[in-house]
């Protein structure tokens, strides 16, 4: 799985728990459900290496950043920063820059490592 690939799987996670007013705990079975392929593999790997405590005290935040951990390599964050960095509008319409430059936004962990940060840049 990709970087894109990934924010975009979350944020339609993010979309489906905000319409069902799901609760934090409720967030990560339903998420839980829904794995398939590497990623399911990866989290049938995962539950073995945490406590059973800690799993069921994971929050879909956590939850989506050991996600970001395992399948983000730091290559593809830094050449996701590039693009973000040289991006131009050019022919691109208003709308589809917008949404390009936020998404791009998400995996800028080096440049601004947290809100505070983003807001200031």
């Amino acid at each position: 799985m990709d970087p894109i690939t990934l924010y975009n799987w979350i944020i339609e996670n993010e979309n489906t728990f905000y319409a069902c007013q799901c609760s934090y705990k409720l967030k990560v079975k339903y998420v839980i459900n829904v794995l398939k392929g590497d990623v399911l593999d990866w989290w049938i790997e995962l539950k073995t290496k945490i406590n059973i405590r800690a799993l069921g005290n994971m929050t879909s935040d956590e939850f989506f950043d050991r996600l970001d951990e395992r399948f983000c390599s730091k290559d593809e964050v830094c050449n996701l920063e590039r693009e973000f960095l040289n991006l131009k509008k050019e022919k691109m319409m208003v709308a589809d820059y917008i949404m390009k430059f936020q998404m791009l936004l998400s995996f800028l962990r080096r440049l601004t490592p947290d809100d505070e940060t983003k807001v200031d840049c």
